[in-house]
């Protein structure tokens, strides 16, 4: 740990969203095989899932296509971050690790890991 500074770990969470056109329709797909969208069993959700990406994917490529060819919420998200990152040290004098995830696309919020959380862990 830098001395002086303390550790902390911030995670930004969206519900993502796809970054081009040949992502709409896994991110569909993984949209409704959420449980709290579709409450159905994992047998039916997972092909209705699979038939709601297929026939919504090109109106939502065109919907995506007006706003830039993707959606804008990662990247967003990301200048949050760095805004928070230099915020964070200017005013609190932290040493920050910063991840940003989403929900349905790309990096899974499952899939993410802080590095040196055990040392804060250990810390408090």
């Amino acid at each position: 740990m830098t001395a002086g500074r303390e550790k902390i770990a911030v995670v930004l969470f969206n519900l993502g969203g796809p970054d081009g056109p040949r992502a709409v329709r896994p991110f569909l797909e993984n949209l409704f095989s959420d449980p709290a969208i579709i409450g159905a069993p994992w047998i039916v959700r997972k092909p209705l899932a699979a038939f709601i990406a297929r026939s919504r994917e090109r109106a939502a490529v065109a919907n995506y296509a007006v706003m830039g060819g993707g959606s804008p919420i990662m990247p967003e998200t990301t200048r949050q971050a760095e805004a928070l990152d230099v915020r964070l040290a200017l005013v609190k004098n932290f040493n920050v690790n910063l991840d940003v995830t989403d929900k349905d696309y790309k990096k899974f919020h499952t899939q993410t890991k802080i590095v040196g959380m055990e040392e804060v862990k250990e810390q408090h």
